[in-house]
């Protein structure tokens, strides 16, 4: 197939400023999505720019989320957003890059709604919808409603994918990634498609996902013991052939000619566990050691003024452009500002003003 690329092929070409395009479906750290991430790091050490769309919508009704948000305080949009922002940070410490400009992540909830906001867009996206149904022979069965939810990740990923810069200020990408485990099948939704959406520029990259290994909505993650990893894999019950294919990818990044998945696989979690939390040795940390400290930080941390201030002051500012932005005056400002260096939260040399990224560290029965 013409436009069909391996993912491997990549590599072998010049991709710097090449823009590349890709979704995921984040929940946590399991070994699936720190495979792709770590591959998206090798992109983005050789030059590429990476558009990360996250899917926030049909994540939202996987029994993970739901359990987790039912035992949880933190609200839908709050959750998506700590992963966006977990994504990012992953994505740049494993390419080497504490804070990268070529890692962009989107959500699909913000995608759809740019799109439902441009109506000849939103035409575009029904009638290549309705035509996909129609015309995708995997959809003529009498299980449909099993292979519709399966192939609809294919479809939406190529629309997106090659109309993202008409939502967003972008290029038109270079390569789409579609993900999946049979590459058949989307072979099959690129035919159906590829004439509606007119990809010409675009090559569409290929990657062979692995097996997914789960047992009972738990998957293997990196916060897992070695035991753990094994009983989880032990009652997943992968096929023979399921079980060469994880074994052969891992050979092939590793010099080691292990057979043990799940030691491979927890060693692979580790290492990119490793990789992730050493870019981050150079965090502040404030030790509260007295009551009263707990008193005054727990004072600041409640205060609407002050978060509103941390929130904004993502990068290195002056005291001027904040003041404008949050529409404060410059002498209470001041005051603020200096509460919160007190505290050790931001970093303040003349009317330069940044953030500090910061652990705090409380031990109570010390104060």
């Amino acid at each position: 197939m013409k436009h069909l690329m391996q993912f491997s092929t990549l590599f072998k070409k010049d991709l710097n400023n090449k823009q590349i395009f890709v979704s995921v479906t984040y929940l946590t750290n399991n070994y699936l999505t720190l495979v792709l991430l770590n591959n998206l790091a090798e992109l983005v050490k050789r030059g590429a720019k990476i558009y990360v769309m996250l899917w926030d919508t049909n994540a939202a009704i996987q029994k993970y989320f739901t359990k987790f948000i039912n035992n949880s305080v933190t609200s839908k949009y709050e959750f998506f957003n700590e992963k966006k922002r977990e994504l990012y940070e992953i994505i740049c410490a494993l390419s080497g890059h504490v804070n990268d400009k070529n890692v962009t992540i989107l959500n699909l909830s913000d995608v759809i709604k740019r799109t439902s906001g441009n109506y000849d867009l939103f035409i575009k996206y029904n009638e290549y919808i309705n035509y996909s149904f129609k015309n995708l022979k995997s959809l003529r069965s009498t299980n449909y409603y099993e292979r519709m939810p399966s192939i609809w990740r294919e479809m939406n990923d190529l629309f997106f994918g090659y109309r993202i810069h008409n939502m967003y200020p972008y290029k038109p990408m270079d390569y789409v990634i579609i993900k999946g485990k049979h590459q058949t099948k989307v072979e099959e939704v690129y035919r159906v498609v590829k004439d509606m959406l007119k990809c010409n520029k675009t090559n569409l990259v290929y990657f062979k996902e692995l097996p997914l290994i789960q047992y009972n909505d738990v998957y293997l993650t990196w916060d897992m013991t070695k035991e753990e990893v094994r009983d989880i894999f032990k009652k997943a019950n992968l096929t023979p052939e399921e079980k060469s294919a994880t074994i052969r990818y891992f050979q092939s990044i590793t010099a080691s000619n292990s057979k043990d998945i799940p030691e491979l696989i927890y060693t692979f979690m580790k290492q990119s566990h490793q990789k992730v939390y050493s870019k981050k040795q150079n965090i502040n940390v404030i030790k509260v050691n007295s009551y009263s400290e707990l008193i005054e930080l727990g004072r600041i941390l409640k205060s609407r003024v002050h978060l509103s201030i941390m929130r904004n002051l993502k990068r290195e500012t002056t005291l001027t452009n904040l003041s404008k932005k949050l529409k404060i005056s410059p002498a209470n400002l001041t005051k603020y500002i200096n509460e919160l260096r007190k505290v050790g939260l931001i970093e303040k040399n003349g009317k330069i003003i940044k953030p500090k990224e910061s652990e705090i560290i409380i031990k109570f029965y010390e104060l």
